[in-house]
């Protein structure tokens, strides 16, 4: 018992830092919520099959880090070439006219 007690905050603060993407049918963050992903891990390409997301809303993201977006198609499909976006800590970001946001990495920032 003692054990977990020492352990308790670690996993508090651990689990507060966490980035937590909800993926929109609608621009700006509205419509139809597709899928969240919670405890978004950083440099692992976060990838979303339900069907393209207009819109992304991210909470979580720590101060030394970036989340970039990268569209529908081709090798853009697995975090692939160039993030159309990157931008930092929380907010909604909804995917140019005739494209969808498909995959998400967050990084660090250079």
């Amino acid at each position: 018992m003692q054990f977990l007690h020492l352990f308790a905050p670690l996993i508090l603060i651990v689990s507060a830092n966490a980035t937590t993407l909800k993926w929109f049918a609608g621009e700006n963050c509205t419509g139809a919520l597709i899928e969240t992903s919670s405890d978004v891990p950083s440099d692992e390409c976060i990838t979303q099959f339900k069907g393209g997301a207009r819109s992304i809303a991210w909470t979580g993201v720590k101060n030394n880090m970036k989340i970039e977006f990268f569209s529908t198609g081709g090798s853009n499909l697995l975090c692939g070439n160039k993030p159309l976006v990157s931008l930092d800590s929380s907010g909604c970001t909804t995917a140019p006219t005739g494209f969808d946001w498909r995959s998400v990495k967050v990084v660090k920032r250079a």
